[in-house]
Protein backbone atom coordinates (compact mmCIF):
# COMPACT_ATOMS: atom_id res chain seq x y z
CA UNK A 1 0.00 0.00 0.00
CA UNK A 2 2.90 2.57 0.77
CA UNK A 3 4.67 1.60 -2.44
CA UNK A 4 1.53 2.83 -4.68
CA UNK A 5 0.91 5.61 -2.72
CA UNK A 6 4.70 6.46 -2.67
CA UNK A 7 4.41 5.72 -6.89
CA UNK A 8 1.04 8.05 -7.36
CA UNK A 9 3.10 11.11 -5.38
CA UNK A 10 6.34 10.93 -7.48
CA UNK A 11 4.14 10.79 -10.98
CA UNK A 12 1.70 13.28 -9.70
CA UNK A 13 5.14 15.57 -9.08
CA UNK A 14 6.48 14.71 -12.28
CA UNK A 15 3.66 15.56 -14.36
CA UNK A 16 3.68 19.40 -12.81
CA UNK A 17 7.17 19.38 -13.35
CA UNK A 18 7.23 18.47 -17.09
CA UNK A 19 5.54 22.16 -17.88
CA UNK A 20 8.48 24.09 -16.00
CA UNK A 21 11.45 21.98 -17.80
CA UNK A 22 9.54 22.78 -21.65
CA UNK A 23 10.03 26.37 -20.06
CA UNK A 24 13.10 25.91 -19.06
CA UNK A 25 14.64 24.59 -21.91
CA UNK A 26 12.47 27.37 -24.45
CA UNK A 27 14.44 30.24 -22.27
CA UNK A 28 17.49 28.68 -22.45
CA UNK A 29 17.79 28.87 -25.93
CA UNK A 30 16.05 31.98 -26.86
CA UNK A 31 19.07 33.11 -24.83
CA UNK A 32 21.47 31.47 -26.68
CA UNK A 33 19.96 32.61 -29.83
CA UNK A 34 22.17 34.94 -32.14
CA UNK A 35 21.15 38.18 -31.28
CA UNK A 36 22.37 37.32 -27.80
CA UNK A 37 25.22 35.46 -28.38
CA UNK A 38 26.96 37.22 -31.59
CA UNK A 39 30.56 36.05 -31.08
CA UNK A 40 29.41 32.59 -31.07
CA UNK A 41 26.50 32.06 -33.47
CA UNK A 42 27.40 34.85 -36.02
CA UNK A 43 28.70 33.58 -39.26
CA UNK A 44 31.89 33.41 -40.74
CA UNK A 45 33.42 36.37 -42.24
CA UNK A 46 33.06 35.62 -45.22
CA UNK A 47 29.43 35.44 -45.11
CA UNK A 48 29.28 38.44 -43.11
CA UNK A 49 27.46 41.90 -44.62
CA UNK A 50 29.99 44.90 -45.02
CA UNK A 51 29.00 47.82 -43.11
CA UNK A 52 27.90 49.28 -46.57
CA UNK A 53 25.77 46.53 -46.99
CA UNK A 54 27.71 44.62 -49.93
CA UNK A 55 28.01 40.84 -49.52
CA UNK A 56 31.98 40.19 -48.69
CA UNK A 57 32.81 37.31 -51.53
CA UNK A 58 36.23 36.34 -50.14
CA UNK A 59 37.37 36.20 -47.08
CA UNK A 60 40.74 35.97 -47.91
CA UNK A 61 43.38 36.97 -50.84
CA UNK A 62 42.88 33.65 -52.97
CA UNK A 63 47.16 34.40 -53.55
CA UNK A 64 47.18 30.69 -54.92
CA UNK A 65 44.95 31.35 -57.79
CA UNK A 66 45.54 34.59 -58.60
CA UNK A 67 48.88 36.25 -59.21
CA UNK A 68 50.09 39.14 -61.16
CA UNK A 69 51.75 38.90 -64.82
CA UNK A 70 55.08 40.34 -63.79
CA UNK A 71 57.07 37.20 -65.06
CA UNK A 72 58.49 39.44 -67.83
CA UNK A 73 60.39 42.13 -65.66
CA UNK A 74 62.83 40.16 -64.62
CA UNK A 75 63.82 39.49 -67.92
CA UNK A 76 66.95 39.89 -69.21
CA UNK A 77 66.84 43.73 -71.29
CA UNK A 78 66.08 44.13 -74.68
CA UNK A 79 69.24 45.40 -76.75
CA UNK A 80 69.88 48.82 -77.04
CA UNK A 81 69.66 48.73 -81.28
CA UNK A 82 66.58 47.84 -82.82
CA UNK A 83 66.38 46.24 -85.60
CA UNK A 84 63.26 47.85 -87.08
CA UNK A 85 59.40 48.52 -85.82
CA UNK A 86 56.62 46.45 -86.05
CA UNK A 87 53.18 47.29 -86.49
CA UNK A 88 50.41 44.01 -85.25
CA UNK A 89 47.59 43.88 -87.20
CA UNK A 90 44.65 42.44 -84.83
CA UNK A 91 41.36 40.83 -85.80
CA UNK A 92 38.54 38.95 -84.43
CA UNK A 93 36.61 39.96 -80.96
CA UNK A 94 37.81 40.97 -78.02
CA UNK A 95 39.75 37.89 -76.78
CA UNK A 96 41.18 37.63 -80.47
CA UNK A 97 42.46 40.94 -80.66
CA UNK A 98 43.81 40.68 -76.55
CA UNK A 99 45.82 37.01 -77.98
CA UNK A 100 47.12 39.00 -81.36
CA UNK A 101 48.54 41.68 -78.95
CA UNK A 102 49.94 39.25 -76.77
CA UNK A 103 51.81 37.18 -79.72
CA UNK A 104 52.53 40.35 -81.33
CA UNK A 105 54.74 41.58 -78.06
CA UNK A 106 56.36 38.34 -77.76
CA UNK A 107 57.46 38.61 -81.42
CA UNK A 108 58.49 41.80 -81.20
CA UNK A 109 61.12 41.11 -77.95
CA UNK A 110 61.79 37.87 -80.36
CA UNK A 111 62.99 39.93 -83.09
CA UNK A 112 64.40 43.11 -81.31
CA UNK A 113 62.07 45.45 -82.59
CA UNK A 114 60.37 48.30 -81.45
CA UNK A 115 56.57 47.96 -81.41
CA UNK A 116 54.65 50.89 -82.99
CA UNK A 117 50.88 50.58 -81.34
CA UNK A 118 48.95 47.93 -82.68
CA UNK A 119 46.09 48.53 -85.54
CA UNK A 120 42.79 46.54 -84.63
CA UNK A 121 41.18 45.86 -88.18
CA UNK A 122 37.47 46.95 -88.79
CA UNK A 123 35.30 43.52 -89.01
CA UNK A 124 32.12 43.18 -90.39
CA UNK A 125 31.88 39.77 -88.62
CA UNK A 126 32.00 41.24 -85.34
CA UNK A 127 30.36 44.64 -85.55
CA UNK A 128 33.29 46.49 -83.69
CA UNK A 129 35.23 49.24 -84.83
CA UNK A 130 36.96 50.32 -82.01
CA UNK A 131 40.78 50.98 -82.09
CA UNK A 132 43.47 50.44 -79.73
CA UNK A 133 43.44 53.73 -77.83
CA UNK A 134 39.44 52.97 -77.23
CA UNK A 135 40.33 49.81 -75.64
CA UNK A 136 43.50 49.93 -73.91
CA UNK A 137 44.84 52.85 -72.08
CA UNK A 138 48.27 54.39 -74.17
CA UNK A 139 50.15 55.60 -71.57
CA UNK A 140 49.84 52.77 -69.13
CA UNK A 141 50.75 50.02 -71.98
CA UNK A 142 53.43 51.74 -72.87
CA UNK A 143 55.03 52.04 -68.93
CA UNK A 144 54.09 48.16 -67.98
CA UNK A 145 56.03 46.80 -71.40
CA UNK A 146 58.91 49.02 -70.68
CA UNK A 147 62.02 47.10 -69.89
CA UNK A 148 60.70 44.08 -72.17
CA UNK A 149 59.72 45.54 -75.62
CA UNK A 150 59.77 49.20 -76.68
CA UNK A 151 56.80 50.62 -77.73
CA UNK A 152 56.16 53.68 -79.19
CA UNK A 153 53.11 56.41 -80.60
CA UNK A 154 55.49 57.41 -82.94
CA UNK A 155 57.64 56.50 -85.80
CA UNK A 156 60.49 58.64 -87.34
CA UNK A 157 59.33 60.84 -90.29
CA UNK A 158 61.20 58.98 -93.02
CA UNK A 159 59.79 55.55 -91.87
CA UNK A 160 56.16 56.69 -90.77
CA UNK A 161 55.66 58.41 -94.67
CA UNK A 162 55.64 54.60 -95.82
CA UNK A 163 53.34 52.01 -95.59
CA UNK A 164 54.60 48.58 -93.83
CA UNK A 165 55.70 45.58 -95.71
CA UNK A 166 52.95 43.66 -94.94
CA UNK A 167 54.15 40.12 -93.77
CA UNK A 168 51.14 37.07 -93.28
CA UNK A 169 52.49 34.65 -90.04
CA UNK A 170 49.52 32.75 -89.66
CA UNK A 171 51.28 29.51 -90.20
CA UNK A 172 54.18 30.19 -88.38
CA UNK A 173 54.89 27.21 -85.98
CA UNK A 174 57.60 28.39 -84.00
CA UNK A 175 59.93 30.92 -83.06
CA UNK A 176 62.38 29.44 -85.57
CA UNK A 177 60.11 30.17 -87.95
CA UNK A 178 59.82 33.97 -87.27
CA UNK A 179 63.81 34.45 -87.23
CA UNK A 180 64.32 32.42 -90.62
CA UNK A 181 62.03 34.34 -92.68
CA UNK A 182 59.94 37.61 -90.89
CA UNK A 183 63.35 38.91 -89.31
CA UNK A 184 64.86 39.43 -92.73
CA UNK A 185 62.18 41.55 -94.29
CA UNK A 186 62.53 43.44 -90.84
CA UNK A 187 65.84 44.04 -91.81
CA UNK A 188 65.18 44.73 -95.68
CA UNK A 189 61.90 47.13 -94.99
CA UNK A 190 62.82 48.73 -91.71
CA UNK A 191 58.86 48.96 -91.11
CA UNK A 192 56.45 46.01 -90.72
CA UNK A 193 53.39 44.82 -90.45
CA UNK A 194 52.27 41.20 -89.40
CA UNK A 195 49.72 39.11 -88.51
CA UNK A 196 50.22 37.11 -85.16
CA UNK A 197 49.90 33.11 -85.99
CA UNK A 198 47.31 32.59 -84.28
CA UNK A 199 44.96 35.25 -85.43
CA UNK A 200 41.42 34.99 -86.32
CA UNK A 201 40.56 33.78 -89.75
CA UNK A 202 40.40 36.23 -92.33
CA UNK A 203 36.78 34.71 -93.47
CA UNK A 204 35.41 36.00 -90.23
CA UNK A 205 36.76 39.28 -90.21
Amino acid sequence: MWSTAAWWWAHHHIRLLLPALFLAAALFFFLASPRSSPSFFALPASREHSPSGSRLIWAQRRLAEWRPCEWWQTAMPAPSTRNGYIRIDCYGGLNQLRRDLCDGIAVARLLNATMVLPKFEVAAYWNESSGFADVFDVDHFIEQTRGYVEVVKDMPEEISLKEPFKVDCRKRKGHFDYVETVLPALLEHRYISLTPAMSQRKDRS
